[in-house]
């Protein structure tokens, strides 16, 4: 066989034994919602002093696939967030500040849920793998300049859901996820300095989510209530030099970040 027909053989063999799989799967099931969340960030020193802390509202909007494949479920989510948040901090050399923050959000996550049948109907167990990227503008106040960021994380964790039927017409579902990330990267646009690119530390984040549904617990067509709460724990990042042209100016580094956020969404499922 040629060289350049081997990348189409391949696919048409892959496409050819997933076929009986693709065949056992239900048609797909879209949610989509809309909301706000209150959103904190606080940055820590390594002595644990809080060097400052954000906090404001965020509008949400999020949507959803999934497909059922023999008892094997596939998600897919897409989601983004902005609004602003009132920074309170203090300068290099000690003033406090008081200025606000703009926040752009988008996350994305691909998850497996598989039956408990142990644990009796409704109960299921999985994974999920996603990506959050968010851009942060630091707005100037008075002599000190504002600057952009942006952070850029991967993470992983393990799920665990139950769906249950509470009155004909009503359901709730319920899901935890555990988990967390190797270092991540910021991207840092200081007035001062070139462009630099700084590493995050490891993170920890724990998501509970409950929703109240009008199809029932199924992913039947309804209405849904949803209530989400996460909290994420960045460790400190390495120094990295900072420089202007061919000249070190300086050194940077990202504290220890936690993020607290709470949040009501609403919307439709079907």
């Amino acid at each position: 066989m040629p060289r350049r027909l081997r990348p189409l053989a391949l696919l048409w063999a892959s496409l050819a034994g997933a076929a009986p799989v693709l065949a056992a799967c239900e048609p797909p099931a879209w949610a989509w919602q809309a909301g706000a969340e209150h959103s904190r960030w606080q940055e820590h020193a390594d002595n644990g002093r809080r060097l400052l802390t954000e906090q404001g509202t965020l509008t949400t909007a999020e949507t959803r696939a999934t497909l059922d494949c023999s008892g094997l479920q596939w998600q897919a989510t897409l989601g983004l967030a902005s609004g602003r948040r009132g920074y309170q901090g203090e300068s290099n050399g000690g003033q406090p500040i008081s200025t606000h923050s703009d926040i752009r959000r988008l996350h994305w996550q691909a998850a497996a849920l598989w039956p408990l049948s142990a644990w009796g109907p409704g109960w299921q167990a999985g994974a999920a793998l996603g990506q959050v990227r968010l851009w942060r503008d630091i707005a100037s106040a008075g002599p000190v300049l504002g600057y952009p960021e942006r952070f850029d994380q991967w993470h992983a964790t393990a799920l665990l859901a139950h769906g249950r039927l509470l009155r004909p017409g009503l359901g709730l579902q319920a899901r935890l996820a555990l988990g967390g990330g190797t270092p991540g990267r910021m991207a840092l646009w200081l007035p001062t300095a070139d462009p630099a690119r700084l590493r995050l530390g490891s993170h920890q984040v724990m998501q509970l989510d409950l929703a109240l549904v009008g199809g029932g617990a199924a992913e039947a067509a309804g209405w849904r209530l949803g209530l989400r709460w996460r909290h994420q724990r960045t460790a400190a990042g390495p120094a990295a030099t900072l420089w202007r042209g061919n000249l070190p100016v300086g050194a940077a580094a990202q504290p220890a970040i936690r993020q607290t956020d709470a949040g009501l969404q609403a919307g439709w499922q079907w």
